[in-house]
C-alpha cells in the first residue's frame, strides 16, 4: 500500500477524535495536501534510542538544507505519528521492517520560496514595565 493510500485510510476510518466540523475540514485539507504534492519521503530510525533519534534529526536537517538549492519544498506531516493506530501500522504497511518512522514529509518542486517568517511584534513592544 502506498503512503497516499495509508493516509487516506487513516483519515477516513474514524481514527481522529475531533468534533464533526473540525474533522471534516481536517480530512478535506489533508486529502488536498496528499493529492497536491510531488511525492513523499519517510525518514526512519533503527529504534527510539536517543543516539538514533539525534542522528535521524541530523540527517533530516542536512536533507532539508540541501533541497532548497534544488527548489524543492518540504512540508512535514509528522503529526500523523501522534495517532497511535497510525504509528503502530505505518512501518508495516510501507514494508519498513525493523524501523521506527520518525518523519513523514510531503515534497514537491517550487517556483519560488516564500519570504522568511519574521516576529509578529518586537519583544520590546510585547514586554513593558519595570523588571
Amino acid at each position: 500500500m502506498d503512503l497516499q493510500a495509508v493516509l487516506f485510510v487513516i483519515f477516513m476510518s474514524g481514527i481522529l477524535h475531533l468534533n464533526p466540523l473540525s474533522e471534516k475540514k481536517t480530512v478535506e485539507k489533508t486529502i488536498e495536501q496528499v493529492h497536491s504534492c510531488g511525492g513523499w519521503i519517510v525518514i526512519t530510525a533503527p529504534d527510539t534510542q536517543a543516539d538514533d533519534l539525534i542522528a535521524t534529526g541530523r540527517r533530516f536537517e542536512n536533507m532539508f538544507l540541501r533541497v532548497r538549492e534544488k527548489m524543492i519544498g518540504i512540508h512535514p506531516m509528522t503529526q500523523l505519528l501522534e495517532e497511535d493506530k497510525f504509528k503502530s501500522n505505518v512501518a508495516a504497511e510501507l514494508g519498513l521492517k525493523g524501523s521506527e518512522v520518525q518523519f513523514i514529509l510531503r515534497v514537491g518542486y517550487l517556483d519560488s520560496y516564500p519570504d522568511p517568517v519574521s516576529l509578529r511584534r518586537p519583544l520590546n513592544k510585547r514586554f513593558t514595565g519595570n523588571s
